[in-house]
């Protein structure tokens, strides 16, 4: 048997780790028959393979995150998701919005969907929907059925406007504490997933296209989280909010932050394991950069976003929403040139 350099052997094992079984057997063969001066051959052949293996996979993890971006440009703004798109130089396949919480009459017949009518067949639409208006109402009401004719009212009107297979974050982090349908008990939790239980058989009953994101924020603490989950037949994705902010007391250290969204109480590890073990694929209806007046954003961070970029390549996320809007807790918009490194970062890894 000829030796064999240590160069063909490692370079054989290295493609091995992308190629799996097919590269051990290939070994197995070549071994007894390759010489010294071959065996170099076969290692530049292979560093070959393992450049080619590793575009190739650098290419599908970049695919992945293009085909599933989304965008939120500001309330019932289409030219917004536009303008972005035509800045990031290629399609967006996703576009939220909000449906506006004054009362009943403005969830069950939307203002604006008009203005998505025309660009439904360039993006699926994403809505946060409230379960309650800020005009009075109640969990335990809509747990009931009480408040089902409006949202059989929202399946018909998203319908007629071209939207029947739109995604629905029903009570959009209800686990946080500052919306009218927030839940802050264990009771509160179960009456919650009821509630999920009525609208979706409710709407799916006039539109079954549609989909539904169970979408909490971290901070449950006061109840568990599990309880408020109205089961599978309900849910099509787990989505999480990721903002690049952080109140731990390294804060202002990008890995830290990081380290934090990712192992923190209710973090991204959670929401991963939560997720899988109900089968379901996650998604981050909302993300983003951070600029708070209290300091606690992490600002033009390019850090935060190669993290998510990497996060979501490695990950089942049916989609993923950028955040481009300064709202009043904090600003996240890209083109504003608060961000310029990360809007550098995001522009070369998204696109």
């Amino acid at each position: 048997m000829r030796a064999v350099t240590p160069l063909a052997v490692g370079t054989l094992i290295l493609v091995g780790g992308f190629g799996g079984g097919l590269m051990t057997r290939l070994w197995r063969v070549l071994r007894p028959v390759v010489s010294a001066r071959g065996a170099r051959r076969l290692a530049l052949v292979g560093l070959a393979l393992v450049a080619v293996v590793a575009g190739a996979s650098s290419a599908q993890a970049s695919s992945k995150t293009e085909a599933n971006f989304g965008l939120y440009c500001g309330a019932r703004n289409p030219a917004g998701v536009l303008r972005f798109q035509r800045w990031l130089g290629q399609p967006v396949s996703y576009a939220a919005d909000f449906i506006t919480a004054d009362n009943w009459r403005t969830i069950e017949r939307p203002h604006g969907l008009k203005r998505w009518d025309a660009k439904s067949d360039r993006f699926r639409l994403v809505y946060g929907v409230p379960l309650i208006p800020y005009s009075g109402g109640s969990l335990a009401a809509g747990a009931s059925g009480a408040y089902n004719i409006h949202f059989r009212r929202l399946a018909r009107a998203l319908r007629k406007a071209g939207q029947g297979n739109a995604i629905l974050r029903l009570g959009w982090e209800f686990s946080g504490g500052w919306y009218p349908w927030s839940v802050g008990s264990n009771s509160q939790a179960r009456t919650f997933a009821r509630y999920w239980r009525q609208i979706v058989t409710t709407m799916r009953a006039v539109s079954p296209q549609l989909q539904f994101d169970w979408n909490p924020a971290r901070g449950w603490k006061p109840f568990r989280i599990a309880l408020a989950y109205p089961g599978n037949s309900y849910v099509d994705f787990i989505g999480y909010d990721v903002y690049d902010q952080g109140w731990q007391s390294n804060y202002t250290d990008p890995v830290a932050r990081w380290k934090d969204t990712v192992h923190g109480a209710g973090g991204l590890i959670w929401q991963r394991s939560f997720a899988r073990a109900r089968k379901k694929p996650m998604s981050y209806p909302e993300w983003g950069l951070a600029w708070r007046e209290d300091g606690h954003g992490g600002g033009d961070d390019p850090y935060f976003v190669e993290q998510m970029h990497n996060w979501i390549a490695s990950n089942n996320v049916a989609y993923h929403v950028y955040f481009d809007f300064d709202a009043l807790d904090g600003a996240h918009a890209l083109l504003t040139g608060r961000f310029p490194t990360a809007a550098a970062a995001l522009h070369s890894d998204f696109d």
